[in-house]
């Protein structure tokens, strides 16, 4: 692709020319380097397992560090005819990109089969280096938040149900898909949204059968998760 249309030493970072529009001798020119493979080093820590007789509760920490990050790279190549035009491709990162998250959840029994549960997780970019957000297109909403209510065998009729109350954090969707302008003002925006769902089930032991009846956003109120999705 760069040997084609003739990038490197022809064509202009378009990070470099958006920070300095007015005055070409501050503009960076690309110069090509070889593409290597992504790598990535995690390390976690948790824990799992029983608190006293009626709580359960699943926890960790974790950080990845990612070397050669894989981003996109956008140049601007000057034409004979005074126009110019836009390349994008992917490429790496000169310096290593750190992420960090965690989660914390538990379920509780409160009697006669009723078991209430909940959990909250995290997950976040800590070092970007001197990238933009749109190079990175992390594309995860800070916080999610589940929380459920749960009972297999209310009074012993054979009747269950498990009703689930879910929450996302806003975030800004960055991609090659949103657009280099729209990208780079964060108008890519994400809403946070809310939603609920519920399941009722019924035991037939005549026929060895259960029958459930369930629904998701009962609500109704629209939401997207990703730039470009319907709602």
């Amino acid at each position: 692709f760069e040997d084609r249309y003739k990038l490197s030493g022809n064509s202009y970072t378009y990070t470099s020319i958006l920070a300095n529009p007015s005055d070409p001798t501050k503009w960076q020119k690309y110069v090509r380097k070889d593409y290597k493979p992504e790598r990535v080093a995690t390390w976690e820590i948790g824990y799992k397992g029983q608190l006293g007789k009626k709580l359960f509760v699943d926890a960790y920490y974790y950080r990845s560090t990612f070397t050669n990050f894989d981003v996109t790279q956008i140049v601007v190549k000057p034409n004979a005819d005074g126009t110019r035009a836009v390349y994008s491709f992917p490429t790496n990162a000169d310096q290593d990109i750190v992420t960090e998250g965690w989660a914390l959840g538990g379920d509780y029994s409160i009697g006669q089969g009723f078991v209430l549960g909940s959990n909250v997780s995290y997950n976040a970019t800590v070092d970007k280096g001197n990238l933009t957000p749109t190079q990175i297109g992390y594309n995860t909403p800070p916080y999610r938040v589940n929380v459920n209510l749960a009972n297999k065998n209310v009074a012993k009729t054979g009747v269950g149900f498990n009703v689930a109350f879910r929450y996302q954090d806003p975030f800004v969707w960055q991609s090659t898909f949103v657009g280099t302008s729209l990208g780079n003002s964060e108008g890519s925006y994400i809403p946070s949204f809310t939603t609920l769902d519920a399941q009722l089930n019924k035991k037939i032991a005549s026929i060895k059968s259960i029958v459930k009846l369930g629904g998701t956003n009962l609500l109704g109120t629209k939401y997207s998760n990703s730039w470009g999705n319907p709602s």
